[in-house]
């Protein structure tokens, strides 16, 4: 029961059906109050066997006031007197099922025919009949009260005789010797046996109620093989053909047509114009003239001949070891790459370039200042500072000796 008020002495329990129709008196015994919360136990050992519906639970004084329900379903537990490990399991049963010597249909057709035939149980049934018949005949003629010796032997001359009885005497020890034997040749198992045979082995394999409820729909409803195969007859899927011709249509690309792309692109490409490359170029000779040229110093702190001879090498071997030696460039290309490089801002490296680097060269050239011997270059937002160097003055010579 679930919780309720503590303390009532006055519980009731009422078996219903499966209409909520009440089922036998209502019983006040065997409730037990467990706790102090409302929880009640209670055992009741008379609700018959296979009854189907429920149990409600109430106070005597207020029989309206529904306080608990529990379904009782036979199914779920009544059947259950044993635990499922005691049965056999489907191996087992594959086992006793491999080891039974079922009879073959020789040994049954020699088990059956020594049984008496139709014909000859039909004629043994009309001789039965004939003579019963008689017989009966002449039991009716006997007079009700005794009779006198003469009216006796007129009914038994007119009866069966002797040779009459012993006839039939002899169809019938016969007849029904050889059914005997033959139905105890049949292990004399009877149709009530049978069918306990038979529940016991689909229970014990757990062929119960519940697995069979569990098939819902009619076997005949589902898609046979044929309506399969009809479906899949209908199913247009796509051929070979079809496929190469899809995937070859993804890559159809001739040269002239990736040509006249590539002729699109470079023609949408802003390339600078010459007023543009002359105006930047005028910029880098006044920044050059600026410096006053490289001093000795300077210039001794270039590449060498033999340093650029070491460059040159170890660049032939990495282009040997990717396999771009040899790589010829055409006119087209090298100029395309001419303007982009030469179009490129130097915002978009100085975060990453190094010192002594053409980024460097720019910046200094459009973005910095040199108000004493500190020559401050910054960034192209004109705040964050890239670099700085210092520089040698001397009044009587050029007003920039020299960069460091």
């Amino acid at each position: 029961m679930t919780y309720t008020t503590a303390g009532l002495a006055d519980l009731r329990a009422q078996l219903v059906d499966t209409a909520g129709a009440s089922v036998g008196a209502a019983v006040s015994t065997g409730f037990v109050e467990i706790g102090t919360n409302g929880m009640y136990l209670w055992y009741y050992a008379g609700i018959p066997d296979g009854h189907v519906g429920g149990v409600k639970f109430y106070s005597n004084a207020a029989s309206t006031n529904i306080l608990g329900f529990k379904a009782i379903n036979p199914q779920e537990a009544e059947y259950t007197d044993a635990k499922t490990s005691t049965r056999a399991t489907p191996a087992q049963v594959a086992t006793e099922l491999a080891t039974y010597d079922a009879p073959t249909k020789a040994e049954l057709d020699s088990a059956v025919a020594p049984l008496a035939t139709a014909a000859a149980m039909t004629i043994v049934d009309d001789f039965l009949d004939t003579e019963i018949a008689a017989i009966k005949a002449k039991t009716d003629n006997l007079p009700t009260d005794p009779a006198d010796a003469s009216d006796i032997a007129v009914v038994v001359t007119a009866s069966a005789t002797a040779a009459n009885l012993a006839t039939l005497a002899g169809y019938v020890d016969t007849e029904v010797a050889a059914i005997i034997t033959s139905i105890a040749s049949l292990n004399n198992l009877s149709a009530a046996q049978v069918n306990t045979e038979v529940d016991t082995a689909l229970s014990d394999v757990g062929l119960t109620t519940t697995v069979t409820g569990r098939i819902d729909a009619t076997v005949s409803s589902r898609a046979t093989p044929a309506q399969v195969a009809t479906e899949l007859g209908t199913y247009d899927a796509p051929t070979k053909a079809e496929l190469d011709s899809g995937l070859a249509a993804l890559n159809n690309l001739s040269l002239a047509q990736a040509q006249t792309a590539a002729a699109a692109a470079l023609t949408a490409y802003d390339a600078p114009t010459f007023a543009e490359l002359d105006a930047r170029t005028d910029a880098i000779d006044a920044a050059i003239a600026a410096l006053n040229d490289l001093s000795v110093a300077d210039l001794s702190s270039l590449a060498t001949a033999a340093n650029l001879a070491t460059v040159a090498s170890g660049v032939s071997a990495i282009l040997d070891d990717t396999g771009t030696s040899g790589v010829v460039i055409s006119t087209n290309v090298m100029q395309s790459l001419a303007d982009v490089i030469l179009g490129r801002s130097v915002a978009t490296v100085e975060d990453t370039a190094s010192t002594h680097s053409l980024a460097e060269l720019i910046l200094g050239i459009l973005e910095s200042t040199a108000p004493s011997t500190t020559w401050t270059i910054k960034k192209t937002d004109g705040v964050t500072t890239f670099n700085t160097r210092t520089l040698t003055l001397d009044e009587d010579a050029l007003p920039v000796t020299g960069v460091a």
